[in-house]
């Protein structure tokens, strides 16, 4: 597990966020994340594995990850998943389509960020999907979604 995984693993278990900006507009630019090293890279199966933790360590975390400035690797599948987090990325660069096809979150917000699509099809939310000032590169599926929030 990398470093900024084990701080994520810390974050989880608290209520702070895991900022991995380095402050320099210049470097902190998300339409430039794939270039971000990798001490700013949460793996996608991490964040997945946090997410879907429902064993006794996680029994006290609070229920919202929250991530800024991190380039998230690889796919995050959560398809069919029952998602007993809320899920706040902000100024993040993803990498690949999350997939949630079928799942059911508390809340999904990812806010200025870079996202190169989403397959949402029949996802439930039962607060917040926010995808305020977001860059969306490519297909946005939401067919059939239901947010019962704002």
């Amino acid at each position: 597990m990398s470093r900024p995984e084990r701080r994520l693993l810390r974050c989880a278990m608290s209520a702070e966020s895991l900022d991995l900006r380095t402050g320099l507009p210049e470097h902190d630019e998300v339409l430039n994340g794939k270039d971000w090293p990798r001490e700013r890279c949460i793996r996608a199966r991490v964040l997945a594995d946090l997410l879907l933790r429902t064993d006794g360590a996680s029994r006290g975390s609070i229920p919202v990850l929250r991530i800024t400035g991190a380039r998230i690797t690889g796919l995050l599948e959560l398809s069919s998943a029952e998602i007993v987090k809320s899920l706040w990325l902000e100024e993040c660069y993803i990498e690949e389509t999350p997939d949630l096809t079928d799942a059911r979150i508390r809340s999904l917000r990812i806010l200025r960020s870079y996202l190169p699509g989403l397959k949402a099809t029949n996802l439930k939310v039962d607060g917040q999907l926010d995808l305020d000032n977001t860059t969306v590169n490519g297909r946005l599926r939401l067919v059939n979604a239901h947010v019962t929030g704002e």
